[in-house]
C-alpha cells in the first residue's frame, strides 16, 4: 500500500457512495450523515453548476430522476432548486429533503469525515471543458479551509489536469469503467493522482499491484456484496466505494474478530 498521502485513513478505507445510498435518497444531507453514522471514513458526492454558477450536489445533469423537478440542473438558479423535493422519489418518509450545496456539505461534514467530490463532464460527447466548475469548487475549498479533507475525482482526464494545474498539492483521483494496464498506470503516475477508482468488475491483483508500484491507492466502486468485499480486499485494494457502508462495516468487523481469534 502506498505510504504517501495528503490525509490519513484507516485501512481499508470505507467510502459511502452518494452517502448511504442503499437506504436513503442519494446525495442528500440525511444520506451523508447516515453514511458517517454507519462508519464511513469518506463520503462520495457529485457536483454540478446552477444557472447562477452555484455548486450543488446532485449526480445527474438533469433533475428528473432524483427530484420533483424537470430538465437540466443548469437551467435553474439555486433559489429555484432549493424549492424542489429531493427525497420523496426514494421514499415518502424523506419528503422535504433538499438538494444540498457543496458549501453546506463542507460546513457540516468536512470536520467529521473525508469528502470525495466527483466533478462531472460530457466526456462521451467530447464537449469542451470550461474550467468554471473546477474554479468554483477550488474557491469553496479555500473559503471553507477544507483542502486537507477533500479528494477530487473525475472520469475526465481534462478535469484532473485542470485541478492539478491550479493546485498540484490537492489530492485527485481518476475514475474509470475499465483498466487498460500500463496505459492507465502511466496516466495515473504522470498526473500524480492519489487514487484510482475503477469499476470493481475490472479489478484484480495485477491491476492493484501495478497501481501500488506507481504509488497510487486503489478504491474500486461500486461494491455492494460480501463476496465482492472479500474478493477485492484479497486483491490488495486499499478501500471500497459502496452503497452499503453498514453492511461493509459489519462484515469487516466480523472478519477482524475471526482473524484475531485465530
Amino acid at each position: 500500500m502506498p505510504d504517501s498521502q495528503p490525509f490519513t485513513f484507516n485501512y481499508p478505507l470505507l467510502v459511502a457512495h452518494r452517502g448511504f445510498r442503499a437506504k436513503y435518497p442519494e446525495n442528500t444531507m440525511i444520506a451523508f450523515k447516515a453514511g458517517v453514522d454507519a462508519g464511513a471514513q469518506m463520503v462520495e458526492l457529485d457536483v454540478h453548476l446552477t444557472r447562477d454558477h452555484e455548486v450543488v450536489v446532485i449526480h445527474d445533469d438533469t433533475l428528473d430522476r432524483t427530484t420533483n423537478g424537470k430538465g437540466p440542473v443548469d437551467d435553474y438558479t439555486l433559489t429555484d432548486l432549493k424549492k424542489l423535493d429531493a427525497g420523496h422519489w426514494f421514499d415518502p418518509r424523506f419528503a422535504g429533503e433538499q438538494i444540498p450545496t457543496l458549501r453546506e456539505v463542507l460546513r457540516q461534514l468536512s470536520h467529521r469525515v473525508l469528502i470525495n467530490i466527483e466533478i462531472k463532464s460530457d466526456i462521451e460527447q467530447n464537449t469542451p471543458v470550461s474550467g468554471v466548475i473546477e474554479e468554483k469548487v477550488l474557491d469553496l475549498l479555500k473559503r471553507e479551509d477544507a483542502f486537507s479533507a477533500v479528494l477530487i475525482s473525475s472520469f475526465d482526464p481534462r478535469i484532473i489536469e485542470n485541478i492539478k494545474g491550479t493546485n498540484n498539492l490537492l489530492a485527485v483521483a481518476f475514475i474509470s469503467e475499465t483498466t487498460e494496464g500500463e496505459k492507465t498506470v502511466n496516466f495515473c503516475r504522470g498526473l500524480n493522482v492519489f487514487s484510482f477508482h475503477p469499476n470493481f468488475l475490472s479489478v484484480d491483483k495485477t491491476v492493484v499491484e501495478g497501481m501500488h508500484e506507481a504509488g497510487v491507492h486503489v478504491f474500486p466502486y461500486n461494491v455492494n456484496s460480501k463476496l465482492e468485499f472479500q474478493r477485492l480486499i484479497d486483491t490488495g485494494a486499499d478501500g471500497l466505494i459502496t452503497d452499503e457502508p453498514l453492511l461493509f462495516k459489519k462484515w469487516h468487523a466480523r472478519l477482524t474478530t475471526h482473524q484475531s481469534a485465530h
